[in-house]
């Protein structure tokens, strides 16, 4: 009798177990039901051109094997009409869970204008200078490298070069502060000198010139560099190639008019970083403060032309990773 009631209780015990385990089974099975796709808008300019491209190519690389469900739209800026408030408002109220914006320019104006949504800042420029609301959802990836960078590779490809060119604007001593900081590490000297405004740049180049081995031109040295003009660049480059000094860039442009070696980013692995960032924001939520990453690849590009003519052979360490060009710009003598 006492073995029929135990056995009969037992039976009822393991049916509401079998019950409980079905009910957190289907709880479970809910939970991994797939999600709603996220919509995310990357924004860019008609005049973006190839950087933009390959921004693209890398975040659709990085989507495309994410198993985050994202759907990604494009809309692009034809016009500076468009920059104005109502193309961003229209945009922050259309109930898309993120935007990434392409270049320094749109960034800015995102930042400006979008309240609501959060936002990625890829190939943003001197980023520590944004300035970016207590509390705002923004995130960013930087087109600049760090000093660092930059003077390893001068160091490792010009390892002669002891004394360093470098101008800066007068509201941006931190900067050449913190080049003359870094510089201790790979014992060069940087030879300063303070520029007031885009049409000193040229004086100030040619002022330490004669006293330098080498010119550095890195992207946070002038606070007014967005209102020099490519003719002001063109002709500080190619005054280094007359005088014979070799000139270390960080742009096409510059290969084509006197520099020697210039450190140029990745555009495409820009975007895959910008894309990285993005489903981590989407998938886990704000992060506790702003993340600003920088570029994790370099494109160290040789003019060939240009070094040969100045007498420059590169260490093979360089040489294995670089890129070779051997454009002249027209106007460039010896």
């Amino acid at each position: 009798m006492v073995r029929t009631v135990m056995a009969d209780v037992l039976s009822k015990i393991s049916m509401l177990l079998l019950i409980v385990l079905l009910s957190v089974n289907e709880v479970s099975f809910a939970e991994e039901a797939p999600e709603k796709p996220q919509r995310m808008v990357v924004v860019s300019t008609y005049h973006s051109g190839a950087n933009a491209t390959s921004q693209i190519r890398g975040i659709t690389d990085v989507m495309s094997k994410s198993t985050v469900p994202v759907v990604i739209e494009r809309k692009m800026i034809r016009s500076y009409s468009d920059y104005n408030s109502s193309f961003w408002e229209t945009l922050d109220y259309e109930n898309c869970d993120l935007i990434i914006t392409l270049g320094s320019r749109v960034g800015r104006f995102a930042l400006q204008h979008v309240k609501n949504t959060p936002l990625i800042l890829s190939g943003m420029m001197f980023p520590e200078y944004l300035d970016i609301p207590p509390g705002a959802d923004v995130n960013i990836v930087s087109f600049d490298f760090t000093y660092d960078d930059h003077l390893s590779v001068l160091h490792e490809a010009f390892p002669w070069a002891k004394k360093v060119g470098f101008s800066y604007s007068g509201d941006r001593e931190e900067v050449y502060r913190s080049v003359v900081e870094v510089s201790k590490r790979y014992d060069l000297q940087i030879l300063g000198y303070e520029v007031e405004s885009p049409f000193n740049v040229f004086t100030a180049k040619k002022n330490i010139l004669f006293q330098s081995d080498i010119l550095l031109v890195t992207t946070k040295q002038y606070s007014f560099a967005w209102s020099m003009d490519d003719g002001t660049r063109e002709l500080c480059n190619i005054e280094c190639y007359r005088y014979g000094k070799p000139l270390m860039s960080i742009t096409s442009f510059a290969l084509k008019c006197g520099a020697s070696l210039c450190l140029l980013v990745d555009y495409e692995d820009i975007g895959r970083q910008g894309a990285e960032l993005a489903l981590h924001r989407l998938a886990k939520g704000p992060f506790p403060e702003p993340v600003i990453l920088y570029p994790r690849k370099q494109r160290i590009v040789i003019n060939e032309s240009i070094s040969s003519r100045l007498g420059i052979e590169y260490p093979d360490s360089i040489l294995e990773r670089a890129e070779i060009v051997g454009q002249q710009h027209p106007y460039a003598r010896k």
